[in-house]
């Protein structure tokens, strides 16, 4: 189920036993409220979004603490962004590096299939520079599908430098990841590391799937998951080749995770609309064996290209050693 509150702006996507509610604030801004278990029981909205409109004893003066779901270069500069645009410069100037993208409307739009799919447009107030940020649940896997489409209004081209499906936060503690690595004729291996602070990497910079690393993840808090028992949180890029994901680890304990395109040696010039591939998310109070089971049933449950005329490239599951 996806409702919402116009009087606080307020959406609650709500799964079989998990939540995400996230809320357009005061200045226009889309931020996260929370996400994670729910009750068992019929569905219905968890969050009120009836906040203080003043977040700052929250964020703190460096804003270590803001939810936002699309971070922009231009609202935040020392955070890692989910979107890095240069605009032209008028008459020869140089490009203006600025991007803030502020709430414009919204749609729900049922499938055939039953799923849900939120698409909230976010416009630049300077700019002619759209984006719609889309979420797609499915309750009975507990799963969120997100992606971003971005739309050039204008007469002249925009370089897009950088460019993720969104962010993820998730509370506040000490992480570990647990991740896929390897080589020829090693491929997924498990490899276990607690999440220092400052930004941990996985990335792919081929354009075809690659031994490395794989675009999956699962988090837990130190020492809280094993093979048989544990919570954990876990997502997938639906796209090989080319990827990165971002474990940024903030001093404060926040952990955001952003996933999308590796910006190494990457840019895109967008004259219409650019529609991101997509990222998957899960929330369970499960194994990790049964993580295995659950994102393989999704994986083939959800292959649907984005709404581009190119098809994403899908990486085959496999069980990860270890």
């Amino acid at each position: 189920m996806i409702d919402f509150d116009p009087h606080t702006r307020t959406w609650n996507l709500v799964l079989a036993t998990s939540f995400h509610a996230l809320r357009a604030d005061p200045d226009g801004r889309v931020v996260c409220l929370g996400s994670g278990p729910r009750a068992i029981g019929p569905a219905v909205p968890i969050a009120s979004g009836a906040l203080p409109d003043d977040p700052f004893p929250r964020i703190g003066v460096d804003r270590q603490g803001r939810r936002d779901e699309v971070v922009t270069f231009g609202d935040h500069t020392w955070h890692e962004p989910t979107l890095k645009i240069s605009f032209p410069g008028a008459d020869g100037a140089l490009p203006i590096r600025d991007v803030r993208l502020r709430y414009a409307s919204h749609e729900i739009e049922a499938g055939a299939d039953g799923r849900e799919t939120l698409r909230i447009r976010l416009d630049d107030p300077a700019q002619p520079f759209s984006a719609w940020l889309c979420l797609r649940i499915d309750a009975a896997l507990d799963v969120i599908e997100r992606w971003l489409e971005v739309e050039n209004r204008g007469e002249q081209p925009v370089l897009i430098e950088q460019l993720s499906s969104g962010t993820l936060h998730l509370p506040a503690g000490r992480w570990e990841l647990l991740h896929a690595a390897g080589g020829w004729a090693a491929e997924f291996q498990s490899e276990r590391v607690r999440l220092p602070v400052g930004t941990t990497l996985l990335e792919s910079r081929s354009v075809h799937t690659g031994f490395v690393h794989h675009p999956f993840y699962l988090l837990s808090f130190e020492g809280g998951a094993s093979e048989s028992h544990g919570t954990v949180y876990f997502g997938q890029l639906a796209w090989s080749g080319s990827f990165r994901l971002a474990f940024e680890q903030r001093p404060n304990g926040a952990l955001h995770v952003h996933g999308g395109y590796s910006p190494f040696d990457f840019a895109l010039s967008s004259a219409r609309v650019l529609s991101m591939r997509r990222s998957r998310r899960w929330w369970r109070r499960c194994a990790v064996g049964f993580v295995r089971r659950s994102a393989s049933c999704s994986a083939r449950t959800c292959r649907n290209p984005a709404r581009t005329t190119t098809r994403p490239v899908w990486a085959r599951w496999r069980r990860l050693r270890g």
